[in-house]
C-alpha cells in the first residue's frame, strides 16, 4: 500500500519553502536506530509535541510556519531525543524569535509555509545533537530519488503520537503526476511529492525530507482523512452493479493499479477534467459488464442524450444505492458560454439541460447519446451550504469558539488569549452562556473539545442594539484554556493593515434562515468590498459606519449562528461578524428564490420547470413604504427551454394605454384574504380608468371571469 506525502520545495538562501493545510507525521514506518538522526527536533507547546523540525546550525531550527500561531514565548524545542518520555541526552531550549517567510499565507491556497526558529541559547553539539546540510545553490532533487522522512507523529489518523522517533523510506515523483494528484494545491516551483510503503500522517509537519545526507524539503501537508495518501484508502472500481447494496449479484470489485490524469487539468476552471484508471486485472465481459464505445467528432445541439450515476438525488440528500438515469439535451455553445463564462471551453466541453441532471457523486459518469459515450460528467450549477460554504478541515481553525446556551450553539467567537474570547455584543442574552473550545463536530464530545463557563462580559461601552454600531464584546473565561494543536489563539489586526482582499469566514451557523445549525465547522471565502460600495448597499441605514465597519461578499457567507466569528485575512482576525442581509442570509443565492415557468396548476409539474434566480435588480428609487417604482427585474440562473413558455412584449418608449381600454391580470394569489393561494391560474378583466374618474367607480370595473 503506497502513501503519498506532499512536501514543498523552493529556495531560501537557496533552500526551502513549504505550505501546509494539515499537520502531518509518520505511518507504516519503523523505529529509527536511537540518535541516528541527531538533527531531528521536537517542537513542543506546554511540553507536548506538536511539530517536527531540524537543526541547520547550533542556533537555528527550520520548520513549517503553520506550527506557530503568531504569539511568542510559548514554544520550546527538544534536541538530542529519541524517546520523548526519556530526558537522557536531550536538551530543552526556549525559542527566542520566530522568523516566518514574509509571504507565508494560509488564505485560499497555502504558500511559503517555512519558518526559522532562533533559540535562546546555542545547543551543545555532541554525538546526539548535530545539524543537517541544506542543498547548495542550484542543487535539486530528481524524480524517482530514494529519500526518507522521520518524526514523532501519529501512527494513524485517529491514533496517538509516537514516543519514539520513527522513519520511513519514500521515493520522489515527477511534477506531472504530483500536479494530477494535488491540482491547484500544488506549485511546481515550490513543492515535490514523494510516495512509498510508509509516509506521513498527522503530527510531524516541519520535519525534513532527507535525500542522501541533505535536507531537500519540509514535510508539509496531505490528505488528512487518508493520512496523506489517496492510496492509503484503497480506491476500487465496482463493475456490473445496479444496486450497490447487493454487490454480489453479478458485479465485480477490482482494485485500481494506476491513475493517469490529464496533464493540463485545471481545478479552477475544470478544463481537461478527465482521467484514465488502469485496473489491476482485465474485466471479463458478460451480459452485465460491457464496454461502451466512444464517439469522435461533434455532437449536434438539442440532441437527446442521458446521464447516469449513483449520486445524490438532491444536494443535501444521500447517495443513491441504485443506479439512476435522467434524460438531457445538448445546449448550443453560445448559450453555454453565456452561462459559464470563463469556465467553459467550446473545444473541450459541452453543456446539457433538462428536468433531471447530475448531482454530487455523479462526477465521472458518461454522457450517452445513442449507444456511444460523448462526454464525462464534470460539474454543474448547485447552491451549496456557513452558507454556500464547505466543511473546514478538522481543527484547522483552532481559535474558533462555539458560544452555547443550555448546550445549544448560539453564536461564534474566537480566542485572542488563553483567557479571553472575542465575539459580537448582540450575542449576549439574559441566560448562562458557556464556551466550547477545540471543537470541530459539536456532536462529538470525545474529540478533545473543552467546555468552559464565562466569568464576565465586557461589551463595547458605545454598543447600540438599534444600529449595531460597536457590536463587539470580550468574554472572560472562568479558567484559562490549555493551548494545544486543537486549541490556539489568533492575532488581531486593524482594518488599515489589511493588504489582501480575499478573506475567510467560519462558523457553525445555519445554512439558511429557517434551517438548523451545522454540527461541523463550515468555512467560506469572501471578498472585501470598497467602502463606497458598502455605503450604497446599506444606503439610508444607520447600521453602517465607514470608520468602524467593512463589508464582504461572496458565493458563501454568514447566517444566523455565525455572529461573533472572525473575518480572517491571511493569518489574522481583522473583524467580527455582526449582521447581514437577514432575508438572504448574507447572500442573494443562499435563500434560493425560484421561478416556476410554464405552469397552469402549481400542483402539477408537467410542462413546467423550476429555475433559480441568479440576481435581483430593484428600481433604484423604490421605497417599501410607498407604492412608487414598485418594479424589479429577476435574472434567471439559466435560460428557459419549454415549448409552452414565451415572453411577452413591453410597450415602446412613449407608448401609453388609453382610458377605458380592456386589459387583464392573472395570478395564483388568494381569492379571499382568508383563503389559501389557488393552484389553477385565475384571471380577471379590468378596464383602464382615467385619473379624473372618481374612486367610487372602481367597484364595477372589476369582473371575475
Amino acid at each position: 500500500m503506497s502513501i503519498i506525502s506532499l512536501l514543498l520545495l523552493t529556495s531560501l538562501l537557496p533552500h526551502l519553502t513549504f505550505t501546509a493545510r494539515v499537520k502531518v507525521g509518520i505511518v507504516n514506518g519503523t523505529e529509527t536506530k536511537p540518535h541516528s538522526r541527531p538533527y531531528m527536533v521536537s517542537i513542543q507547546l506546554n511540553k507536548t509535541h506538536i511539530c517536527g523540525g531540524f537543526l541547520i546550525s547550533d542556533e537555528f531550527v527550520l520548520t513549517a510556519a503553520h506550527c506557530w500561531n503568531g504569539y511568542p514565548h510559548i514554544l520550546t524545542v527538544v534536541v538530542g531525543a529519541h524517546d520523548l518520555k526519556k530526558k537522557t541526552f536531550s536538551q530543552r531550549i526556549r525559542v527566542k524569535s520566530y522568523i516566518p517567510h514574509p509571504h507565508y499565507t494560509t488564505i485560499c491556497l497555502l504558500r511559503n509555509d517555512i519558518m526559522l526558529l532562533r533559540l535562546q541559547k546555542k545547543v551543545k553539539l555532541n554525538n546526539y545533537v548535530k545539524w543537517i546540510a541544506l542543498p547548495t545553490d542550484g542543487e535539486d532533487v530528481n524524480a524517482d530519488t530514494f529519500c526518507s522522512v522521520a518524526g514523532w507523529g501519529r501512527l494513524s489518523l485517529n491514533g496517538s503520537a509516537s514516543d519514539c522517533l520513527l522513519e520511513a523510506n519514500i521515493t520522489t515523483i515527477d511534477n506531472t503526476d504530483c500536479q494530477c494528484r494535488w491540482r491547484d494545491e500544488y506549485s511546481a516551483s515550490q513543492m515535490i511529492c514523494a510516495y512509498g510503503s510508509g509516509g506521513s500522517c498527522r503530527g510531524d509537519s516541519g520535519g525534513p525530507l532527507v535525500c542522501g545526507d541533505t535536507a531537500f524539503g519540509v514535510t508539509s501537508f496531505g490528505y488528512i482523512k487518508r493520512c496523506n495518501s489517496p492510496k492509503n484508502e484503497k480506491l476500487t472500481a465496482v463493475v456490473g452493479a445496479h444496486d450497490l447494496e447487493k454487490i454480489n449479484e453479478g458485479s465485480i470489485r477490482i482494485g485500481v493499479k494506476s491513475y493517469h490524469g490529464h496533464p493540463d487539468f485545471n481545478n479552477n476552471t475544470f478544463q481537461n477534467d478527465i482521467m484514465l484508471l488502469r485496473l489491476e486485472k482485465e474485466v471479463e465481459q458478460n451480459e452485465k459488464v460491457m464496454k461502451i464505445s466512444i464517439q469522435e467528432g461533434d455532437i449536434k445541439p438539442d440532441s437527446a442524450c442521458s446521464v447516469t450515476g449513483w449520486g445524490r438525488p438532491s444536494l443535501n440528500g444521500k447517495e443513491s444505492k441504485r443506479l439512476m438515469e435522467a434524460d438531457v439535451r445538448i445546449m448550443n455553445n453560445t448559450e453555454c458560454e453565456n452561462k459559464w463564462k470563463y469556465k467553459f471551453s467550446a473545444t473541450e466541453m459541452m453543456c446539457v439541460y433538462g428536468h433531471g441532471g447530475s448531482c454530487k457523486g455523479d462526477g465521472g459518469g458518461p454522457l450517452v447519446c445513442g449507444d456511444t459515450a460523448v462526454g464525462i460528467t464534470s460539474f454543474a450549477h448547485v447552491d451549496v451550504g456557513i452558507v454556500n460554504g464547505k466543511e473546514a478541515k478538522p481543527n484547522s481553525r483552532p481559535y474558533m469558539v462555539s458560544l452555547q446556551i443550555n448546550g445549544h450553539h448560539h453564536c461564534c467567537g474566537f480566542l485572542i488569549s488563553d483567557e479571553f474570547v472575542m465575539t459580537a455584543a448582540h450575542c449576549q442574552k439574559n441566560q448562562v452562556m458557556t464556551d466550547v473550545v477545540g471543537a470541530h463536530d459539536l456532536k462529538n464530545k470525545n474529540e478533545g473539545s473543552v467546555r468552559i463557563g464565562v466569568k464576565s462580559y465586557h461589551k463595547h461601552p458605545d454598543y447600540s442594539n438599534e444600529s449595531n454600531l460597536n457590536d463587539i464584546m470580550l468574554l472572560r473565561l472562568e479558567e484559562k484554556v490549555k493551548l494545544s494543536t486543537n486549541v490556539n489563539l489568533i492575532i488581531i489586526k486593524n482594518k488599515e493593515e489589511i493588504k489582501c482582499t480575499v478573506c475567510c469566514v467560519a462558523g457553525w451557523g445555519k445554512r439558511q434562515i429557517k434551517g438548523s445549525v451545522n454540527d461541523r465547522l463550515m468555512e467560506a471565502n469572501v471578498t472585501i468590498i470598497k467602502n463606497q460600495q458598502c455605503k450604497e448597499k446599506w444606503k439610508g441605514s444607520e447600521k453602517y459606519s465607514l470608520s468602524k465597519m467593512m463589508c464582504a461578499y461572496g458565493h458563501g457567507g454568514s447566517c444566523k449562528g455565525d455572529s461573533g466569528g472572525p473575518l480572517v485575512c491571511g493569518n489574522t482576525a481583522v473583524g467580527v461578524m455582526s449582521f447581514g442581509d437577514r432575508e438572504r442570509c448574507n447572500s442573494p443565492e443562499s435563500q434560493t428564490l425560484t421561478v416556476v415557468v410554464g405552469a397552469h396548476d402549481l400542483r402539477l409539474s408537467k410542462n413546467s420547470d423550476r429555475i433559480g434566480v441568479k440576481s435581483y435588480m430593484q428600481h433604484p428609487s423604490y421605497n417599501r413604504h410607498f407604492p412608487w417604482n414598485d418594479i424589479m427585474l429577476l435574472r434567471l440562473q439559466e435560460k428557459v427551454y419549454l415549448n409552452n413558455v414565451k415572453w411577452i412584449s413591453l410597450p415602446e418608449k412613449g407608448e401609453d394605454v388609453e382610458a377605458d381600454t380592456h386589459c387583464s391580470v392573472a395570478g395564483w394569489g388568494r381569492v379571499d384574504i382568508k383563503d389559501l393561494a389557488m393552484y389553477p391560474a385565475l384571471f380577471i378583466q379590468v378596464v383602464m380608468m382615467s385619473l379624473q374618474k372618481p374612486k367610487n367607480n372602481l367597484g364595477h370595473l372589476l369582473k371575475r371571469q
